[in-house]
């Protein structure tokens, strides 16, 4: 059975991924996933089990970061996560990365002049942030405070990038 909520979920190629989540009893390894076809395939595990993570799709690869690694469901306590990992789908096959310098969940990610961006979030310091981390996928190295700190803490950030042609950006520069 799928977990039961907070997986990700994120499309690559022609294929939905599902990572992590929480079961009836913990947090979740398990990927699977599904081609037009309506068949879910189960795929390898990632290293780590964890929901409230976020992933994303990279040069034909899966990213994910951070997220919460153990929930103990009686008393709800939980452990930061500040791994990453990438899948390849490829090989089928998760290896491990750089951990973040603070674990965090509730951040948002996106994809900016070849880097990851990660983006406020719940620290597992238990401050919310307003930092704005890069990490550079071909170095497998992460950068602090390269970007000006966002207006105000954030947390459960949805991000993404959009990318406008040229003609438009144009437009915006001769206006402003």
């Amino acid at each position: 059975a799928l977990p039961l909520s907070i997986t990700l979920w994120t499309v690559l190629g022609n294929k939905l991924y599902i990572t992590g989540g929480i079961t009836s009893s913990s947090t979740s390894k398990q990927v699977r996933t599904q081609v037009v076809t309506n068949c879910w395939e189960n795929k390898c595990k990632m290293n780590y089990a964890r929901c409230f993570h976020k992933m994303i799709s990279y040069n034909g690869k899966l990213y994910v970061f951070g997220g919460v690694c153990v929930i103990l469901r009686a008393s709800f306590e939980s452990q930061g996560c500040p791994s990453t990992e990438v899948y390849d789908p490829d090989t089928d096959q998760w290896t491990i990365l750089a951990s973040m310098p603070i674990g965090r969940s509730g951040h948002g990610v996106a994809v900016l002049d070849k880097q990851i961006m990660v983006l406020g979030g719940l620290c597992y310091n238990g401050h919310y942030s307003d930092s704005i981390l890069t990490f550079d996928p071909e170095e497998n190295k992460w950068k602090e405070d390269e970007y000006p700190r966002m207006p105000c803490k954030l947390d459960g950030l949805q991000v993404c990038s959009l990318h406008f042609p040229e003609y438009v950006l144009e437009h915006v520069r001769r206006c402003s």
